[in-house]
């Protein structure tokens, strides 16, 4: 039953994956070049001024990967994917993150999600890169190699299906750190990966000087967001799920602010 109610949530997720490629296929032509006119000078200057480990303030988009009927990477509606948010003013974007279906991509399949990246956001705002994985050193290359294609941080998330204890999450974190050459967010979701970052363990990770913030997704987050405030240093930054206000029934209580130079933008890609 448990498989069965897991097949259908993966063809549901599929279907809307497509859905959504098709809706963005029709509308390539995104007003990119004016949008580039308008404040390609601005979002340079915001990329810039980011603080030092390049990370942004504002809202930072998980973002899809669209896929065709087969699971095969929509390249168009990707690429357009990418122009309707430099067009709309998002601060930045999550790319390969749970949310972006990593764990179904080959490694040639985040290559060319990577290259495309390259082409059409990187140095127009900033990316961060889901680079999660259960292995360490797998975990390392995917940095690597969204270094080497221009990426400004990685999201690693906490290691799956192993159930590592505290100290094992400590160990597993500082050596992907130590060896990143990009800084580091934590990302903990307890209840996709079976384990959940204590405010302790933040705190302590929280000193490592790769380590430059936290994505928190929980049912209650709260709370825990504060503690991990608290846990974390000054430099640190806590990212909250977008989804996590949802749980609470209730919206944030504060926008984030808009950078300037950004607009509104609700018009979606023409279907």
């Amino acid at each position: 039953m448990g498989s069965g109610l897991r097949g259908r949530r993966h063809a549901v997720l599929l279907a809307t994956m497509v859905a959504c490629g098709a809706a963005l296929r029709a509308d390539v032509g995104l007003r990119a070049a004016a949008a580039a006119r308008r404040y390609g000078a601005c979002r340079a200057a915001a990329v810039m001024s980011t603080r030092g480990d390049g990370l942004p303030c504002g809202s930072l988009v998980a973002l899809i990967t669209p896929m065709f009927a087969d699971g095969s990477v929509d390249e168009d509606a990707l690429r357009a994917l990418y122009r309707w948010h430099i067009d709309c003013g998002t601060d930045g974007l999550v790319v390969l993150g749970t949310t972006g279906e990593a764990s179904t991509l080959s490694p040639a399949e985040r290559l060319n999600v990577l290259r495309i990246t390259q082409e059409e956001a990187v140095g127009k705002l900033p990316v961060v890169i889901g680079t999660g994985a259960i292995q360490p050193a797998a975990a390392i290359k995917m940095g690597e190699e969204a270094a080497a294609h221009g990426a400004n941080g990685v999201l690693v998330v906490t290691p799956y299906y192993v159930k590592p204890t505290q100290k094992g999450l400590i160990k597993y974190y500082e050596h992907i750190a130590d060896n990143s050459p990009l800084p580091l967010v934590l990302y903990n979701v307890p209840s996709r990966t079976g384990v959940d970052m204590t405010p302790i363990t933040v705190g302590a990770l929280s000193q490592h000087p790769r380590i430059v913030g936290v994505k928190v997704c929980a049912r209650h987050p709260a709370p825990r967001h504060r503690r991990f405030a608290r846990r974390f240093s000054a430099r640190a930054r806590e990212w909250r799920a977008p989804h996590a206000a949802a749980h609470r029934g209730t919206a944030p209580r504060r926008a984030m602010p808009r950078r300037a130079g950004a607009r509104a933008c609700r018009k979606r890609p023409a279907m």
